[in-house]
């Protein structure tokens, strides 16, 4: 067998990767006119000495391809081509001055420089004044670069998500855990309550979705449409996340005949004190990434895939039983109509 050879990578190596993630943004301001510095990843190769120009500053040896465009709009004057001499380092110490304030904190100075190191990592860094672009590829050490993650000015550079991006969400009536051994002796007409229960038999309940909580009243489905609507009556701010991820409608349909569950029994060492969480979940709310956003008391939300009073057994993603939701004596209770077929000792994805 052949042996798996990977690339080796220092701590310090991979905490600078992860710093860079999709980039940073450095605001700054020149005469008057608002720019910005990007530090951006790149997937060029890495710049030789040949190709590039070197110049110092303060954290330690840059290596640009095309310096003198971005480094014309840092400062309010441009700059000169070719190496530092004693007859232009003047003009250099002068460059320096004229950076913006805020580059000047993160460079120092910026001039020629002749000697060279073996860069660790080539960068793209873009620069904006006004209406005015320019961009370079830039190469430098690990130690170069730790220095430039210590300036307090970056901001991080985001991709913004599509706000029509579809979102399926479950809606999670309650949260209950069971042991293994109990989960496989679930049989059809076995009532299951929810200690953590979000929904009253009424369809009053609560949703938490990431950092926020809603109030909300549940509008059961027709038999015709499998669409629900949920009103939201309330929200607030909340530190909670919404865990469960949605299931697919034709994988809510799939389940196969009831089987016994003398089947469902291992063959190995048993695990029937294993905890599962289990979640009841009534279909999917249908919105996109925007709607999420903007949700509010008054906003209305589709529910997807929702039959009248009926409800899916889970463990995560996994789908285990069918089954109607039930009043007892004022608190939802999940009865099971009917189990799905499980293959081997592992409870089959959906």
């Amino acid at each position: 067998m052949k042996r798996l050879t990977l690339a080796a990578q220092s701590p310090n190596e991979a905490r600078l990767r992860r710093w860079i993630g999709s980039g940073w943004l450095l605001p700054f301001f020149l005469e008057g006119v608002s720019g910005a510095l990007r530090l951006l990843p790149s997937s060029a190769a890495m710049q030789s000495a040949a190709q590039a120009e070197t110049f110092h500053c303060a954290a330690g040896l840059l290596m640009f391809s095309d310096p003198l465009p971005v480094l014309g709009l840092m400062a309010d004057c441009p700059a000169l081509p070719g190496v530092s001499t004693e007859d232009n380092a003047w003009y250099w110490r002068y460059f320096s001055q004229q950076l913006s304030p805020q580059l000047a904190g993160l460079f120092e100075f910026l001039q020629p420089a002749e000697e060279q190191e073996k860069p660790d990592i080539t960068l793209r860094l873009e620069v904006s004044l006004g209406e005015e672009r320019a961009g370079t590829l830039l190469s430098l050490s690990w130690a170069t670069l730790r220095q430039f993650t210590q300036f307090a000015g970056w901001q991080r550079q985001s991709m913004p998500l599509n706000p029509e991006l579809p979102l399926q969400l479950p809606l999670t009536v309650g949260k209950l855990q069971l042991s293994t051994g109990f989960a496989r002796a679930l049989a059809v007409g076995d009532l299951l309550m929810p200690t953590e229960a979000f929904f009253s038999p009424e369809g009053l309940g609560v949703m938490p979705l990431a950092r926020r909580q809603f109030q909300v009243q549940l509008e059961l489905a027709s038999e015709t449409t499998h669409r629900g609507l949920l009103h939201i009556t309330f929200s607030e701010e909340l530190t909670m996340t919404y865990p469960n991820a949605p299931l697919e409608y034709h994988e809510q349909q799939d389940g196969e005949d009831v089987v016994p569950a003398g089947e469902w029994q291992t063959t190995r060492g048993s695990f029937d004190d294993l905890a599962l969480d289990l979640t009841i979940r009534c279909g999917n709310l249908q919105l996109t990434l925007g709607e999420l956003q903007q949700l509010d008391t008054g906003s209305t939300v589709l529910v997807q895939h929702v039959a009248p009073g009926e409800a899916l057994l889970c463990h995560g993603n996994s789908l285990l039983a069918k089954g109607e939701l039930v009043d007892v004596n004022g608190t939802l209770g999940f009865q099971v109509t009917r189990m799905l077929r499980q293959t081997g000792t592992a409870m089959e994805p959906v």
